[in-house]
């Protein structure tokens, strides 16, 4: 089903493999949302994965487009699992795009990176914690461990809910090291690709909530 064994599944495929999965997507198991149970995963789990991550009907066309473009890198990474960083790549890119309508900078040839522009638009109130499903899952795993933990650990309401922002301000700090790492070129292949296009689209879909114009532009 994956193609020959032997070879090295980075290379060009061939012609008679173009179909088949690329091997290393077959070495994962996913749980079934129905029975519970344990099984191979197969391109329906991928694809019903991806297809979740939608972005509200106000972001413009071309983010949109652009965001879809991630999607389908990333769908076809069934078939050459070297997509995952690509398809990443493509969402970071999208985030900026949307940054860039959002604050004012489409025109600028002198915009800030993407650091500079996730960190405005933190400070703008943009972007939050809550904004984020996977910080919500995070919270939930927390808060569950501490109901686990009760009376046996001393640990408080800090731990279940973390400062404001901490969540957004990481994704400040790793986003761009991943996007400037692949734009630079690296063998490093994170696995599924599916927290970060994620991410991505909890980012987009936060800054492009309301698409009125930016309170300010860049600086002349």
């Amino acid at each position: 089903m994956g193609g020959d064994p032997k070879r090295n599944p980075d290379l060009f495929k061939l012609l008679e493999e173009i179909l088949k999965p690329d091997r290393r997507q077959l070495a994962y198991t996913f749980i079934d949302p129905v029975s519970g149970q344990m099984r191979p995963r197969v391109l329906a789990d991928h694809y019903t994965l991806i297809a979740g991550f939608t972005l509200v009907g106000t972001a413009p066309d071309k983010v949109r487009v652009h965001f879809e473009t991630a999607r389908n890198l990333l769908l076809y990474a069934w078939f050459a699992y070297r997509f995952i960083p690509v398809a990443e790549m493509h969402a970071f890119s999208t985030v900026e795009m949307a940054l860039r309508l959002k604050l004012g900078y489409e025109e600028s040839s002198r915009g800030p990176t993407l650091k500079g522009l996730l960190g405005e638009a933190i400070n703008r109130g943009l972007i939050c914690d809550e904004g984020f499903s996977h910080f919500h899952m995070l919270r939930e795993r927390r808060a569950e461990f501490r109901e686990s933990m009760r009376g046996l650990t001393d640990l408080d309401d800090a731990e279940v809910n973390p400062t404001p922002l901490v969540y957004s301000r990481r994704i400040v700090e790793n986003m761009p090291y991943f996007r400037n790492t692949f734009a630079h070129g690296s063998p490093m292949v994170m696995p599924h690709g599916y927290l970060w296009l994620g991410t991505c689209c909890d980012l987009i879909n936060q800054i492009c909530s309301d698409v009125p114009s930016p309170e300010h532009g860049p600086a002349p």
